[in-house]
């Protein structure tokens, strides 16, 4: 059995990325939250961060519709790898 970095890595360098990792999914679930207006108070809990400001400072990013585009082609290709691997 594969573990899901198996599929990040060459997954990500399909589409042009040179890192991907479990810790930028932390990145973009956060980012996701506050974008879905979910609570702070609550990512921050999700990400075990002891302060608030590392969630809103460090871990959220602004979105573009450029870059929600290529995240999305990221996760699509990721998961028709893994729907592919045995």
């Amino acid at each position: 059995m594969h573990s899901p970095r198996h599929q990040l890595v060459p997954t990500s360098r399909l589409v042009g990325k040179r890192r991907f990792g479990f810790h930028t999914l932390r990145h973009s679930l956060a980012t996701f939250l506050v974008g879905q207006n979910t609570d702070p108070k609550t990512v921050q809990a999700m990400l075990r961060h002891a302060d608030v400001s590392t969630t809103l400072g460090l871990y959220t990013h602004a979105n573009t519709d450029a870059k929600m585009a290529a995240q999305g082609a990221v996760l699509k290709e990721f998961f028709a790898q893994a729907e592919q691997t045995p």
